[in-house]
């Protein structure tokens, strides 16, 4: 029995014992999606222990070095790809400058940029460093992953109504990003997005295995799984809004950041309902071939398929909002209660490497938008 005295040794208050998975009672969350809460507050399991609405400094401490394990781990895959794409593009350059020594830098810069073999190791730069991202990261989380694939009251036809709301989204941020570019022409919303319209058959090739199959994969995995469920071990709710932010600016781009912001809000949405990866990775696969199809039938400058595109376009944005309401009927986000609201953004602020990794990820994103880089 968990008892609670009082000064005068006669009255008793009886303390319900705290679920590790569910500490703050929050009826909205998936408390199996959860991790032991246990592991930030270790006295949760003596009988009669109360969580007190102000975080304790051990309590804030614990908290504080989650959020920091997915900051920091994000910066080392920043500086890795970014220092792998480098010393490619450099080897790749230095061989053609031999070969065509009268080539100006312009033109070889945009030669290597489409091209097969630069395409093909970049891709390859990403998924080395997506996936050690991902197995390091969750083994300094102690994330299981197995626990990221516990999937839960999935069907054919629900997959497909987040499918048709995913095509819907993704209408809808490139009507954002163009009304955007109305009314701020000097920006540069795509900046560092590939130039599919100059690519080889090859460099093409290249591109759409990395868009269709590598990425959805392992960006899942370090997305919605290693950073959404390291920085949900507060609030569900926070962890899906950081982990969406951190995936549209990782993309350096406004255009790209629409759609992977409230694509990525969806996805961890339906992950941490599902509690598990699979239902994110099938959207992630269906918005990419999607992407990827409508950028090889621009490139061919087919007509014909780009009005049956534009159809079906058209038909699974309509389908897609009358699939989100009633998705949003039943399923509604994770709201924060009083005791996670101040242990979600409050101690994240005062997280070094959360704080550091967004600085750099901005920096990159206005260096894009305003043309610098």
């Amino acid at each position: 029995m968990n008892e609670i005295y009082s000064d005068s040794a006669v009255e008793i208050k009886h303390v319900p014992p705290i679920n590790p998975l569910n500490p703050f009672n929050n009826p909205t969350e998936n408390e199996k999606y959860n991790s032991d809460y246990a592991d930030i507050v270790p006295q949760i399991s003596i009988p009669g222990c109360e969580i007190p609405f102000e975080p304790s400094k051990p309590e804030k401490k614990r908290i504080r070095k989650y959020f920091n394990i997915a900051g920091s781990w994000l910066l080392i895959h920043f500086a890795a790809i970014n220092i792998l794409a480098y010393l490619s593009f450099a080897i790749i350059k230095l061989a053609l400058s031999k070969n065509a020594s009268d080539a100006d830098l312009p033109s070889i810069y945009k030669y290597i940029s489409n091209s097969a073999i630069y395409l093909g190791m970049t891709g390859l730069i990403f998924l080395v460093c997506n996936l050690l991202t991902f197995f390091f990261g969750c083994k300094t989380a102690k994330i299981k992953i197995s626990s990221l694939f516990q999937t839960e009251s999935i069907r054919i036809p629900k997959m497909l109504q987040y499918i048709s709301i995913a095509f819907m989204l993704q209408y809808l941020s490139s009507l954002i990003a163009l009304a955007i570019q109305y009314l701020c022409p000097d920006l540069n919303l795509i900046s560092n997005a590939l130039d599919t319209q100059n690519m080889t058959s090859r460099a093409y090739i290249a591109f759409a295995v990395y868009s269709c199959i590598i990425a959805p994969i392992t960006e899942e995995f370090l997305y919605r799984g290693f950073v959404l469920k390291t920085c949900s071990r507060v609030s569900q709710r926070f962890g899906i809004f950081i982990s969406a932010v951190l995936f549209g600016l990782a993309h350096g781009n406004v255009t790209q950041f629409i759609l992977a912001f409230l694509i990525g809000v969806f996805m961890a949405h339906i992950d941490i309902k599902h509690n598990s990866l699979f239902p994110s990775i099938c959207v992630h696969f269906c918005v990419n071939t999607l992407s990827t199809a409508a950028g090889f039938f621009l490139n061919n400058d087919s007509k014909t398929a780009l009005f049956v595109l534009g159809i079906f376009e058209i038909g699974m944005f309509i389908t897609g909002i009358v699939m989100l309401i009633f998705f949003r009927r039943k399923n509604k986000l994770p709201f924060t209660m009083p005791h996670q609201k101040i242990r979600g953004g409050s101690v994240a602020v005062t997280s070094w490497a959360i704080i550091v990794c967004f600085a750099v990820f901005l920096l990159q994103f206005a260096l894009n938008l305003f043309n610098f880089s």
